[in-house]
Formats: structure tokens, sequence, C-alpha cells
């Protein structure tokens, strides 16, 4: 067979591996040591808090499967301080300004109105990332704003159920079918 099976057992990560017909099993090395990954998420006034918080799970669940931090993140807003999602929860933000050091990823969590969340500190803050080729993304409507960063020109966004306010600004190309 030959197949090989990541698992987890007791805070420990292992694998099992096929070979003449017995399962083996073997330690595999973790780099305790090796850098975490830096997630920034810039939400906006009105975000979708489901969507991001989706979003940041995945990360959370590996490090806690893991049993090591491969992932941190923090959350900015333009200006900082509490940020009311579309649900009416609040989120405690860090002031983009004041964000360092640079991520890895930066990501921009929008919803509603992404023409009134595209301010200037956002949209530097977005340009400045791409010329240090930090990826980017958006989640939910923040593929809006990184059009208005200019940025749809340099990538090939990818959106679903495109209903622009920026004509013109977002070309968009169809996922891949799985």
């Amino acid at each position: 067979m030959g197949a090989r099976c990541n698992q987890i057992a007791s805070g420990r990560r292992f694998a099992l591996t096929w070979i003449d017909a017995k399962w083996h099993k073997s330690d595999i090395d973790m780099d305790k040591s090796r850098a975490q990954t830096h997630l920034r998420l810039i939400v906006t006034p009105n975000f979708n808090m489901a969507a991001t918080m989706g979003f940041i799970d995945p990360f959370r669940a590996a490090n806690y499967l893991d049993g090591i931090a491969h992932f941190r993140w923090d959350i900015v807003s333009d200006r900082g301080g509490v940020v009311s999602a579309s649900n009416g929860t609040m989120l405690e933000t860090l002031p983009l300004a004041e964000a360092e050091p640079a991520p890895d990823f930066l990501i921009v969590s929008c919803s509603w109105t992404p023409e009134d969340h595209a301010t200037a500190p956002v949209l530097a803050a977005l340009r400045r990332a791409a010329s240090r080729n930090i990826t980017l993304g958006g989640i939910d409507t923040g593929a809006f704003i990184l059009a208005r960063a200019g940025l749809d020109r340099k990538l090939r966004p990818t959106v679903q159920r495109v209903r622009t306010r920026f004509p013109g600004e977002l070309r968009c190309a169809r996922a891949a079918a799985a």
C-alpha cells in the first residue's frame, strides 16, 4: 500500500506507514523552533463575524491539535478599538498604524458597503504589504477593498457571486472545479 497516515496521540505526532502488510509507527520530529506564521486581519465596521472566525478557527485548531503554536494572528482596524460586526457583536482591535511587525498574510474582512471602508490608511497598508510580497486576501467583500487599492491589476482574484460597485475595478476569475 505504501499509504501514510499522520495521527496525533497524547500530544505527540507520529506517522503510520503500511509496509510489507504491517503498520509501522515512527515519531515525527517536530521543529519547535520554527517561526510562527503570522496572520493579520483588518476588519471594517459591520464585518461578517462568522466568516472571519471561520477563517481563523482552522489555524487555532491546528495549534491545539499539534500542541505547538504554528500560527498567530492579530486583528486590527483603521483606528483600533471596538468594532461592531454585522451581527451586532463587538470585537476589540488594534490600531492599524500601530500593528507591527509585518505579517506573513494580510486579510481584509468586510461585509456591507466596502466602498465606505476603503480608507486611505487601509489602502496604504494593503499597497505596502503587496510591495513587500505579503500574501493578501479578502473575506466576504474584502476583495472589493483589495480592488480599490488597485491590487486586482497585479493579482488574479477569484470571487463568488459578484455585484460590484466598483465597475471595471475587479476582474473575476472562476474558481477551478475540484
